[in-house]
């Protein structure tokens, strides 16, 4: 909507920079009068903001999604609504995701960014998890680098409540990233979220692979079809088939997370965490990051560790 650019909404929100277009909304960076700062507008699809059931839960459930507060996690502020125009707010981050940041490593990522990353994203989920919220839609495109190397991670619980409220899909999340059970159409857990961090891991560790792409698949059907059966049905490959240099206990981290049983895969985030970075240190060095390494406490939490500078993530 380019007639939206330089104009003001609800007397608040100068709209100054449109950002790009995905699934379910347009994003607009604008600039909040009140606050007196720049946010993330997501202007939603008109199928969506003329939907008065999906936008009553959409307020409702929502609410849970702004207590969320955490240095890895994007905040969220609400959903507006202005004549036939709704749209969320959270804040604007400048950066990169980690979707650009796997595909420019033209190559497995340096270990210290991966543990890095994993580390936020854990403590993210972590903090998430407890107060009974699931992301739902784990992938590198929700996960954003800024430019101080900080990582956040973004869009909790909207793909859940987008497509509970819609109807649109078996399932809820990217088929991509997409645990059995969500692709069986079953409620989600804390780990559901554990099995697409582990698809997460696998791109960041062979560049760019993924373990499920719907070329093994035993049906007929659309893209996303074949690779939600292969979610259901095949055992992934371990990442060392698309990356040699891979010790086995990187290997037994990752299939870890994609056990089809979700009782079988990692409890916690943070039992992730502890077991990848003993890996990690099995396999070193790939490459050095320029980055500071972090300690992280036992509320999942990321703190520096003292009398040192903050991490960069390289590229």
């Amino acid at each position: 909507m380019n007639e939206l650019l330089h104009t003001m909404i609800m007397n608040r929100y100068r709209v100054d920079e449109f950002l790009g277009r995905g699934g379910m909304a347009e994003v607009y960076k604008v600039w909040d009068t009140q606050r007196a700062t720049y946010l993330a507008m997501k202007l939603l699809h008109e199928d969506l903001a003329l939907d008065r059931v999906f936008i009553r839960r959409f307020k409702r459930e929502g609410q849970n999604l702004s207590l969320l507060q955490h240095p890895n996690i994007v905040r969220f502020y609400g959903l507006e609504q202005q004549d036939r125009l709704a749209f969320m707010l959270l804040d604007f981050v400048d950066g990169e995701t980690l979707k650009h940041k796997i595909f420019d490593a033209r190559g497995p990522m340096p270990y210290a960014d991966i543990q890095v990353i994993t580390r936020s994203v854990c403590s993210a989920l972590q903090y998430a998890h407890s107060k009974g919220l699931i992301h739902c839609d784990i992938k590198p495109a929700n996960v954003i680098i800024n430019n101080y190397g900080e990582v956040l991670l973004f869009d909790f619980w909207i793909s859940r409540m987008t497509d509970a409220a819609t109807a649109t899909m078996v399932g809820v999340g990217t088929p991509a990233y997409m645990a059995p059970e969500q692709a069986k159409g079953l409620n989600p857990t804390p780990q559901t979220d554990i099995y697409a961090l582990g698809i997460v891991l696998f791109e960041m560790l062979t560049g760019g692979e993924r373990p499920f792409v719907g070329d093994k698949a035993e049906i007929t059907g659309t893209s996303s079809e074949l690779v939600r059966w292969e979610q259901v049905n095949v055992n992934p490959p371990p990442p060392s088939f698309y990356n040699k240099t891979l010790p086995p206990a990187i290997d037994g981290v990752v299939l870890k997370c994609l056990q089809k049983d979700p009782a079988q895969r990692y409890q916690t985030p943070l039992d992730i965490l502890t077991d990848l970075e003993g890996a990690l240190q099995v396999g070193r060095p790939i490459q050095s990051a320029a980055i500071t390494e972090q300690c992280t406490t036992s509320e999942g939490l990321t703190t520096p560790v003292p009398g040192e500078e903050p991490f960069r993530i390289m590229g």
